[in-house]
């Protein structure tokens, strides 16, 4: 095994291991896992296809879920959170090949360490959202589409249909994403490689037949062949018809699943409005900010000085054009201006190589200019670094069972309670 696979490997077990407290200790799942995903998971599991699948969501997620749940036994929650964490992990493979090939092993490894220790990507990844699946297949995608623009082969080719079929059936909203992909392929095909576009061809057909099932439902549900019912409100909408024809709401799937904590995370939701500074608060949140302190200096920097590839470049429209595009698809169909962190962090990955790359300069140069004596510090620094990330991440799981661990732990030792 080359020693490369042998890295990837470690780091794909330790993304999994850092998923593994909030899927054993955190008892109280999100809103959408409690009355969504868990109650469609079970469904699925026990041969209840009335309620395993919806023309709000897309199957991709809660059918694999539901697999796990059948061959394991778990709960739906379980099966989520556990499906949520295995899109994460794998998320390491296609990312740690696309940073190698756009810069080289050494980043390609500082990139992979600033991934699993991303804070809110690795939270998601334990809470059972689908936003780890979408992470997992924009990467995809994006190594694939990169592939194929080096050597215009059919392994990148079919790379990126197969990714942008999971982007289509995980989420709605990623469908547009999907096309673009898709038709990114083609524009390389035909104004690069100037010949007959057959692969883009074989892409698209792909994506069509795999998709097609999905898309039979919902226009026997919606009389649109859409991935998802918004799509097909939209639709209805713009051609002034009325063709929707299933109205259960999915939160009610299974109400007696909701929780406390879940209820009243979803009424917190509910109170996100479109004032300005709170869609510019989430736009910066969700850009991953204390990333984005590495990866801005050294963007400009390779602009101004005129080294950013042509394949950066890709990663950045990518990037750019997902952010662009969740806000303008939540504008047209929510008709306000409102955003999500979770909605937009799935694509910072295509970034996190500018972000290594800042860090490791910075790593370097203020290790050089250290006494000989001091420069275990800078180690020391980075090591506390990567613990406060995952503690951060952690903080559901801090707060239900390592809190007041030690608040217990407190009042036993000391026979009084400490002082808040």
């Amino acid at each position: 095994m080359k020693k490369e696979s042998k890295y990837t490997i470690l780091f794909a077990v330790a993304a999994f291991c850092l998923c593994l407290p909030m899927i054993l200790f955190d008892n109280a799942p999100v809103s959408d896992v409690a009355t969504r995903y868990a109650p469609m998971t079970e469904a699925f599991a026990r041969g209840d296809w009335q309620h395993a699948f919806h023309p709000r969501i897309p199957p991709l997620f809660s059918t694999i879920s539901g697999i796990f749940a059948y061959l394991f036994c778990m709960s739906g929650t379980a099966a989520c959170e556990l499906v949520g964490a295995l899109f994460f992990t794998l998320t390491v493979f296609p990312l740690m090949a696309l940073m190698r090939k756009v810069y080289n092993q050494k980043y390609a490894m500082w990139t992979i360490l600033m991934f699993i220790c991303c804070s809110r990507l690795l939270r998601i990844a334990g809470m059972g959202l689908r936003d780890s699946a979408k992470c997992f297949f924009i990467v995809l995608a994006a190594y694939g589409l990169i592939c194929f623009f080096r050597k215009y082969n059919w392994k990148g080719a079919i790379y990126c249909s197969l990714a942008c079929v999971g982007l289509a059936l995980i989420r709605g909203d990623s469908l547009l994403f999907a096309l673009l992909f898709l038709a990114a392929i083609g524009a390389i095909e035909l104004f690069k490689q100037k010949r007959f576009p057959n692969k883009t061809i074989c892409a698209g057909l792909i994506f069509v037949v795999m998709v097609s099932p999905w898309a039979y439902y919902e226009y026997q549900q919606t009389k649109w062949p859409v991935m998802e019912l918004r799509q097909a409100t939209i639709l209805d909408n713009t051609f002034n018809t009325e063709s929707i024809n299933f109205s259960i709401p999915v939160a009610n799937i299974n109400p007696q699943k909701n929780s406390p904590r879940a209820i009243k995370k979803a009424k917190r939701i509910k109170k996100v409005s479109s004032r300005t500074k709170e869609f510019w608060e989430n736009l910066f949140k969700g850009l991953c900010p204390q990333y984005l302190l590495f990866i801005i200096p050294v963007l400009f920097y390779r602009i101004k000085k005129k080294i950013l590839g042509p394949e950066e470049l890709i990663l950045l429209l990518a990037a750019l054009i997902h952010t662009v595009g969740m806000i303008g698809q939540i504008a047209i169909a929510d008709k306000q201006l409102c955003i999500y962190k979770r909605y937009l962090i799935v694509a910072t990955p295509l970034t996190f190589g500018w972000a290594a790359i800042g860090l490791r300069w910075l790593f370097d140069n203020v290790k050089r200019h250290l006494h000989r004596r001091f420069r275990w510090m800078p180690k020391a620094l980075l090591i506390f670094g990567i613990i406060f990330f995952i503690f951060n991440a952690w903080s559901r799981v801090r707060k239900a069972r390592i809190n007041p661990f030690l608040y217990k732990l407190f009042e036993q030792n000391q026979g009084a309670k400490p002082k808040r």
